[in-house]
């Protein structure tokens, strides 16, 4: 998962340089990719591409621990909220600027939460159907609305 998401951030830097550049030969050519990241705008992208390697690099190795897990949760919500100060969040400077920033970086745990909790939903779910697990698979489903409010 880390790679892919390694992946995508090299080809949304790639897509940068197309879109700054002369169209999609600049997408491959290196030189334009410097060139993009020397800007103010796609600063956050090497900051970006450079947490997602980070987060790659403390996946590897020895089994998981707690310390790894607390590394990588942090590590993956820098890179999460880092992808507020680019776009639309990034137009304005000052106290306009930063309350954008703050909103998009709320917006952006919103959606990571709702997100994050759809595959536990979907195991409740599957947990109706057996009589054994409907009690605790309905008190999860409960729990899972209760948080939807709080991240919409």
């Amino acid at each position: 998962m880390a790679l892919g998401a390694l992946a995508s951030g090299g080809t949304l830097l790639a897509l940068q340089a197309g879109l700054m550049g002369r169209g999609w030969p600049d997408t491959v050519r290196p030189d334009v990719w410097r060139a993009v990241l020397h800007t103010a705008f796609d600063q956050v992208w090497y900051w970006h591409l450079l947490l997602l390697l980070a987060i790659c690099c403390a996946s590897l190795g020895t089994p998981a621990s707690y310390r790894r897990y607390r590394l990588l949760w942090l590590l993956t919500m820098a890179a999460l909220l880092n992808l507020a100060l680019v776009g639309r969040a990034a137009m304005y400077d000052g106290l306009r600027g930063a309350a954008q920033r703050g909103n998009q970086m709320l917006h952006l745990l919103a959606v990571a939460g709702w997100l994050g909790g759809l595959w536990p939903l979907l195991l409740s779910l599957r947990g109706l159907t057996r009589p054994r697990l409907r009690g605790e698979a309905l008190k999860a489903l409960m729990a899972y609305s209760r948080c939807g409010y709080l991240w919409g």
